[in-house]
């Protein structure tokens, strides 16, 4: 499912969320990429910083045999 907004901001956001909802940091990626040298360097640093949190909590959910 795949949301677009004439407003940046919200766009990224909504990108965001559904990257936490579904676990798949490909959401959040694609919208760095769409926006990175329109939205604010905040944004991108903390989509970056998504990212690296929903990696780990994969990491930690894996089991090794």
């Amino acid at each position: 499912m795949e949301q677009t907004n004439d407003n940046p901001e919200y766009d990224f956001l909504y990108q965001i969320d559904l990257s936490i909802q579904s676990g798949n940091i490909n959401y959040i990626r694609n919208a760095i990429k769409k926006y990175k040298g329109i939205l604010s360097e905040y944004y991108i640093d903390w989509g970056y910083r998504i990212i690296m949190e929903l990696t780990e909590e994969s990491m930690n959910e894996m089991v090794i045999n």
